[in-house]
């Protein structure tokens, strides 16, 4: 797994540990130790990423229009693309989330802390 793949993953744990969407508290707790176990072993990626930010734009904000913009991209993108080893997430069940509407794409980003073999009972 890549470091941009595990932060994905990250911001996704983020989001739904951060929402208002009611899980029980056994899936609620396993979604918080995965994220506090990823940001963990993220944080020297994090921390890394944050400097280069902050190396072209005082105030932490890169856009098109920063100057060194694509000198920018091009760093965070050489660390982003580093291997790391692959978290050894708590899996939940698919079904542990049949409550809660959650948009596409953040499923897809929680893809890696799902079961497998338990699609069928989520249907």
């Amino acid at each position: 797994m890549k470091n941009y793949e595990a932060e994905q993953i990250l911001i996704a744990l983020k989001g739904l540990s951060e929402s208002s969407t009611e899980l029980s508290v056994l899936t609620a707790y396993t979604i918080i130790q995965d994220r506090v176990m990823l940001e963990d072993q993220l944080k020297p990626y994090l921390e890394m990423k944050d400097k280069i930010i902050l190396k072209y734009s005082k105030d932490g904000t890169v856009t098109e229009k920063t100057p060194g913009f694509k000198d920018c991209l091009k760093e965070i993108s050489t660390i982003g693309s580093k291997e790391i080893e692959a978290p050894a997430f708590k899996k939940i069940k698919p079904i542990e989330l049949k409550a809660a509407k959650l948009p596409v794409n953040l499923v897809g980003a929680l893809f890696p802390i799902f079961e497998r073999g338990s699609e069928q009972e989520s249907q």
